[in-house]
């Protein structure tokens, strides 16, 4: 990344910051631990096939809720 490049980053970056960080007030509102156990149930792969580690759960609620805090609707 050339100087330019980075100035204009900082830039932008600078004017973005300004609008807060929406997503930061959220996770201090949202106790997300508390979807562990829903999500838990929903995917389970230990088959004797096994497979690929599913994603945490906390992280999967994460995922699939935050656009319907901020967007009201689904991903």
């Amino acid at each position: 990344m050339n100087s330019f490049d980075t100035y204009l980053l900082r830039r932008i970056y600078k004017k973005i910051a300004k609008l807060g960080d929406k997503l930061a007030e959220a996770d201090a509102q949202i106790d997300w631990t508390t979807l562990r156990p829903i999500i838990q149930g929903l995917y389970t792969n230990d088959t004797e096939r096994g497979g690929r580690p599913n994603a945490d759960e906390v992280v999967t609620g994460m995922l699939r809720g935050t656009p319907r805090i901020f967007m009201g609707k689904s991903p």
